[in-house]
């Protein structure tokens, strides 16, 4: 073995195999997930085997970048993901979505007020149709729920 990576690969073959190998006497429709999932684990962790086999040297993992700018973007789309989930928990899909939309286009996207707000009714009207065209049940919210 050359790295630890090689050896992490090795672990989760070994762990995806088995998985595969436990399912194999369950039913059908018990079986497909792990079967799904097991085979998809083992063609990365072969395939990442396969990479660094080929390889003529091992290659040192790269120090973490120290760009400030960098870690502040990161951050900022962690921020941004963090926000669309706590805001479709505290309002619900029907209002977070628009509102995050809102959001996003005019702090984010530096969009004028008329352009943010006209995306965010444009994507609450999507998000109606498709719910209401497939009669899909959307999760609405701890405020919602609670007081509407």
């Amino acid at each position: 073995m050359r790295t630890k990576l090689d050896v992490f690969a090795l672990i989760l073959l070994v762990i995806f195999g088995a998985g595969f190998l436990l399912a194999i006497s369950w039913p059908l429709e018990a079986r497909l997930f792990p079967f799904v999932m097991c085979s998809g684990g083992m063609v990365v962790a072969l395939a990442q085997l396969i990479l660094h086999s080929r390889k003529g040297k091992p290659v040192a993992p790269s120090a973490p970048n120290p760009n400030i700018a960098a870690m502040k973007r990161d951050l900022g789309a962690f921020g941004w993901v963090s926000a669309f989930f706590g805001a479709v928990m505290v309002f619900g899909f029907q209002w977070g979505l628009p509102l995050l939309i809102f959001l996003y286009r005019k702090f984010q996207g530096k969009a004028g007020l008329a352009t943010a707000i006209l995306s965010a009714i444009i994507g609450g009207v999507i998000l109606y149709a498709i719910s209401s065209l497939l009669h899909l049940p959307l999760y609405a919210g701890l405020i919602v729920e609670r007081w509407f």
